[in-house]
């Protein structure tokens, strides 16, 4: 919480962040309430919110949203999107928190499952969905962990045949209206590196 909202790391806006937990899991309830003091009108309580794959560990999870605003949101829904579980580009799934603490074991109900000898949280972070939402791109694919990448490739794969030097590649430019303005300088200023690089050799 303190990486995700303190002015010294991400620096979010408490309000826009969501979450959701397992319906019978209330420690983690009362922690997002009463520890974090998150409000109770920006939790859903699912069913869907319980990790289990086969046989083995399994256990509830809590995963955190952020409101992307309504600019992402054109029919106007609000939290309807969220709370309805809808699909859509508005309430982005950041971070996901599994608390393995069940044996599953097949048909057996899932209140009836042995609790683990080791218990362990399970936690992962979306690095490029984070990184979405930081340089305010549309997508995931307009960040610069694949814009540059992409590019680079292809400019690699380019370089290799012999008719398309990097120099003669310049319709790739007309390819990239679907590409933010953002994302677009980052381009050109790779293609610009690359080039410099060509002419070195």
């Amino acid at each position: 919480w303190e990486f995700l909202t303190s002015p010294e790391w991400i620096g979010f806006d408490p309000e826009r962040i969501y979450v959701t937990v397992y319906p019978d899991d209330t420690e983690s309830y009362d922690i997002w309430t009463k520890k974090i003091g998150l409000n109770p009108s920006h939790i859903l309580k699912s069913y869907d919110n319980f990790w289990q794959i086969g046989e083995g560990p399994c256990g509830p999870d809590s995963e955190i949203y952020y409101d992307r605003g309504e600019k992402y949101d054109p029919e106007g829904l609000g939290e309807r999107l969220f709370f309805e579980e809808m699909e859509n580009d508005r309430y982005i799934e950041l971070w996901n928190n599994v608390f393995s603490q069940y044996d599953a074991k097949e048909g057996v109900d899932r209140r009836d499952f042995k609790e683990l000898p080791q218990k362990n949280i399970d936690t992962g972070m979306g690095v490029e969905r984070m990184a979405c939402i930081l340089q305010e791109t549309e997508t995931n694919y307009e960040t610069d962990l694949f814009i540059q990448t992409c590019f680079c490739h292809i400019f690699t794969q380019l370089k290799s045949i012999p008719v398309l030097s990097m120099k003669k590649t310049k319709w790739l430019s007309e390819l990239l209206p679907i590409i933010s303005e953002p994302a677009l300088l980052r381009f050109q200023m790779v293609q610009h590196s690359l080039m410099k690089a060509e002419a070195m050799f």
